[in-house]
C-alpha cells in the first residue's frame, strides 16, 4: 500500500533541518529518496544542508542528472529531469507529477495559512488516489 506523511509544522520549524533529518533516516533504511524542492535555489540550500552533515551522518546524494543511481537525489519543479526511487520528500508547493511511482510520499504542512491551503489540497488529492495517509505533528 502506498502511505504518505505529511508532518504538521509549527512556526519554529525549519522545513529544511527537518527533510534533511527525514532523508537521514529513510536512506540509513535502504531507501531510494527522491527529494523535489520547489525551484533551485532551495535545491541547492539542501544539496548544501547535506553536506555540510557531520561526515558520520554523510549521505551520498547529487541533483538529479549529475551521477547515475546515487541514493539520494535532488530534484526540482521546472528542472524537466525526471527522478525516481521508493519515496519522495516533497519540499515543493505543488502535488508531485509522478507520486503513483513512488511508494511513500513525505509532505510539510506549512504554518502560513496560504501553504497549509496548498497542503490540504495535496492531502486531498493523495487521500482519493487511495494513499493510506497519516499526519505527524512536529
Amino acid at each position: 500500500m502506498k502511505t504518505a506523511t505529511f508532518y504538521i509544522l509549527n512556526e519554529s520549524n525549519d522545513i529544511l533541518t527537518l527533510a534533511c533529518e527525514l532523508v537521514i533516516k529513510q536512506w540509513q533504511s535502504n531507501k531510494k529518496v527522491i527529494i523535489l524542492c520547489k525551484d533551485q535555489n532551495q535545491a541547492l540550500d539542501i544539496d548544501e544542508l547535506l553536506w555540510s552533515q557531520e561526515p558520520t551522518r554523510f549521505i551520498p546524494h547529487n541533483l538529479c542528472g549529475e551521477h547515475a543511481n546515487c541514493p539520494v537525489e535532488i530534484n526540482w519543479v521546472g528542472s524537466n529531469k525526471t527522478c525516481s526511487g521508493n519515496l519522495c520528500v516533497n519540499l515543493s508547493e505543488e502535488m508531485i507529477e509522478n507520486s503513483q511511482s513512488f511508494n511513500k510520499i513525505i509532505d510539510f504542512v506549512p504554518f502560513s495559512e496560504k501553504l497549509k491551503e496548498k497542503a490540504r489540497k495535496r492531502y486531498s488529492l493523495l487521500r482519493n488516489l487511495h494513499w493510506q495517509m497519516q499526519t505527524v505533528s512536529c
